[in-house]
């Protein structure tokens, strides 16, 4: 069900148990996902491009994209990119995550509690391979949630995030001011933002927490 438009809705809807797999050729000549609106949860926009759900079983739904250009995406409450729902896992292999919105919450991608994002780029590469150029209301890249099963879960692996000096970092507000954040992680009643300001960056993020940092 990939394409390069929404449709008013999520490019791609996995439904509990659904395990997608979306190619494009090489990071030179990537499939396109952009346009999409989100999917409408209950009362709320959610996951602009992708939306996985795990509230249900019998198995836990999986997103790999490989040479994939996410961008260009919105979702009015919540993930202008990327939802993962419940247990749901997502990896971005040599891909890119940039210029979503969310008029909301994130811009990038949000990971439920018990949910997990994978990034991996590509060293040394004058293409962006990574999470960068989101914006959203209360964080820029990646937020991950705390609580249920287990935390959500994020790992990067050479993931590019952006330079301040390129203009294309990840970062939230309600504007014209913005705050640079590429990774939110809640941690209790509260949480710690991340702003790595950096590409070819090796992290690793949970229990509330990223490391290493800076």
């Amino acid at each position: 069900n990939a394409g390069t438009s929404g449709g008013g809705g999520p490019i791609i809807d996995v439904a509990a148990g659904g395990q997608v797999t979306v190619a494009g050729q090489s990071t030179s000549d990537m499939l396109g996902l952009t346009g999409g609106a989100g999917k409408l949860v209950s009362t709320a926009r959610l996951g602009g491009a992708i939306y996985a759900d795990a509230s249900a079983a019998p198995t836990n739904p999986t997103v790999a994209l490989t040479h994939v250009s996410v961008f260009g995406n919105s979702a009015a409450d919540d993930a202008g990119a990327m939802y993962l729902a419940g247990v749901a896992s997502a990896t971005l292999t040599t891909s890119q995550v940039h210029a979503n919105t969310s008029a909301g919450g994130v811009g990038g991608v949000f990971v439920e509690a018990g949910g997990a994002l994978t990034c991996t780029g590509a060293a040394g590469t004058s293409t962006l391979l990574g999470i960068y150029d989101n914006t959203g209301l209360t964080d820029g890249g990646v937020y991950l949630e705390r609580g249920g099963p287990s935390d959500a879960s994020f790992t990067a692996n050479t993931c590019d995030f952006g330079t301040i000096l390129g203009g294309n970092t990840n970062k939230f507000g309600a504007g014209p001011t913005y705050t640079n954040q590429d990774v939110f992680a809640e941690n209790g009643g509260s949480g710690t933002g991340y702003h790595f300001n950096a590409n070819d960056r090796t992290v690793s993020c949970t229990n509330g927490a990223c490391t290493p940092f800076p």
